[in-house]
């Protein structure tokens, strides 16, 4: 009797660890890592040259993202468009950060936020009624 409980608490045990090691940790939002104490936004913060590609024309320029204290899931982008304005992003549950409709200057923008390695914003600006659509600012 004794031999069958003990196998019976062995394979409870195995399939038990077996269980715990295959489960995929789900991080709360702004959190990814191993542990869940990485901020996404921590993957995205820096200052960066890159060139920017709009209907208008290209340019080439440094933008810096920044993280925004408080808040895990929100960063602060300052000089998008070359313009020296600051936009705000916030990160989303599949890693990557929108830029929702926001007042810039006298205009409006939104777009989104991608890190693949290098950092890559795609984004519409509006200003006086006028859209410079599909624009794209490339890390280099």
């Amino acid at each position: 009797m004794k031999n069958i409980i003990k196998t019976i608490l062995g394979i409870t045990a195995i399939a038990v660890l077996f269980t715990i090691a295959s489960c995929t940790r789900v991080c709360d939002l702004g959190y990814e890592g191993d542990h869940c104490v990485t901020p996404v936004r921590d993957k995205f913060a820096g200052t960066f040259n890159g060139t920017q590609t709009c209907s208008a024309a290209t340019d080439t320029f440094s933008i810096a993202i920044i993280p925004i204290s408080g808040d895990v899931t929100k960063i602060k982008i300052n000089n998008i468009y070359n313009a020296g304005f600051n936009t705000i992003g916030t990160v989303l549950a599949n890693g990557s950060i929108t830029i929702a409709p926001q007042t810039f200057g006298t205009g409006t923008i939104s777009g989104s936020v991608t890190n693949n390695g290098k950092i890559n914003i795609s984004y519409v600006v509006t200003i006086a009624g006028l859209t410079d659509a599909n624009c794209t600012w490339v890390q280099k």
